[in-house]
């Protein structure tokens, strides 16, 4: 072991250097190898630890006090002297308190404590008020529900019987385009040049077909039959000049007839 006198910092690298060597810290032991620059060598004698339990050992002993019954008596009646005084200042203190402040103290709480009860009483009104709102607009709406629940069934009962026979209308008219289709394609042939529209796919009714005067409902007697006969042999400029003649005040064809021809679609509003 190193004596006091002789012993200078430099002395405990190596003791150092080989405490940190043995318990895992090798990076930490070759910085200081390297701070130092020097080789350390394995210290003679003792090693860190076993120094540092003699010194550890030496201050323990020499902290231990041999204590006398008398002196521990005595240590008892000044500690108890010590108490008796806090004590007495205590209730001292106690007594000095003037009342103004713990009234004032009570007075603060006596006003948390009932703002707090506020609180919760304006908390409750407002939740009942709210379910009031809830329940009026919730009776509300299932009155307006029922309400267009039973105009939509007299709707529906007064619809019915319209719906009914445009049904049965649409389902005639399904049947007849499905008979025409499966005409035509059967006519199809292989080698057929491009068409964008093919004729055979477009379905035309029956009383559609025939474009003529002829075929117009109501057409005997009707203001241009006298024209059509004239005009339905003419081409070109023929056609042109018998028109111009027609359209002279002279022209009497028949009964001017006023009544609609016009076709309603399915799709149409």
């Amino acid at each position: 072991m190193v004596s006091a006198a002789a012993c200078v910092p430099s002395d405990l690298l190596p003791y150092v250097y080989h405490y940190l060597e043995k318990n895992g810290y090798s990076k930490s032991a070759k910085s200081l190898k390297k701070q130092t620059g020097t080789d350390l060598p394995t210290p003679a004698g003792p090693d860190l630890v076993e120094i540092f339990d003699s010194f550890y050992q030496q201050q323990k002993d020499s902290s231990v006090v041999i204590v006398e019954p008398e002196q521990e008596k005595e240590t008892n009646e000044d500690v108890q002297k010590l108490k008796k005084k806090k004590k007495k200042r205590k209730a001292e203190d106690d007594i000095d308190v003037p009342e103004v402040k713990k009234s004032k103290k009570e007075k603060v709480k006596k006003e948390e404590s009932s703002e707090e009860e506020e609180e919760k009483v304006n908390d409750k009104k407002l939740k009942k008020e709210k379910k009031a709102k809830k329940d009026k607009t919730k009776k509300k709406k299932k009155a307006e529900s029922e309400s267009e629940e039973e105009n939509n069934n007299k709707v529906e009962t007064i619809n019915g019987k319209e719906e009914v026979e445009a049904k049965n209308e649409v389902e005639t008219k399904n049947d007849e385009e499905e008979t025409y289709y499966q005409q035509e394609e059967t006519k199809q042939t292989k080698n057929a040049p491009f068409r964008r529209v093919i004729s055979e796919h477009v379905f035309v009714p029956n009383s559609l077909q025939d474009n003529s005067f002829e075929g117009k409902i109501g057409s005997r007697g009707d203001w241009g039959e006298k024209a059509n006969l004239d005009l339905k042999h003419t081409r070109g400029k023929g056609f042109r000049h018998e028109k111009t003649k027609k359209k002279r005040g002279s022209y009497k064809g028949g009964a001017i007839n006023t009544s609609v021809n016009s076709i309603k679609f399915d799709d149409s509003d």
